[in-house]
């Protein structure tokens, strides 16, 4: 006769709180994030509100996003290799690229989020080209 033992209800318990904790520890895996020196970031949850998170490790959670910005001093250049070309009234136009030396204050990622969504280097770009194609537009 073959006898199998059974797992004790120690056993199972033991088992059991060793699957939890390794889902534990894959959850915060997961759900931890990093924020850059030099930039800050902000956890946007799915309801809309958001939070600013300075730099270091924070901890997300799963229904949140985080999305980085800069933050400090920062230099700029658009578009970020070569020229844009900028189209005049008369038709001519003109290779240009433009730097920029900005500080952003603390706390300044909301206000970044709100006018420029998630991707604030590409829409900064956009709206630097765009304005110069306007002034040059108006200009003969």
């Amino acid at each position: 006769m073959h006898y199998t033992r059974r797992p004790t209800p120690m056993k199972r318990i033991r088992l059991l709180l060793i699957a939890l904790a390794a889902l534990l520890l894959l959850w915060v895996a997961a759900a931890l994030k990093r924020v850059p020196a030099g930039s800050e970031g902000l956890r946007v949850a799915r309801d809309g509100g958001v939070e600013v998170l300075p730099p270091g490790w924070h901890l997300v959670g799963p229904r949140a996003r985080l999305i980085r910005y800069p933050s400090g001093d920062h230099a700029f250049r658009v578009p970020e290799d070569g020229a844009a070309f900028v189209i005049f009234q008369g038709g001519d136009s003109l290779a240009v690229a433009f730097e920029f030396d900005l500080t952003f204050p603390p706390g300044a990622s909301e206000i970044l989020y709100r006018e420029f969504s998630q991707d604030f280097d590409a829409a900064f770009a956009k709206l630097v080209v765009s304005a110069a194609e306007i002034e040059a537009a108006s200009r003969p």
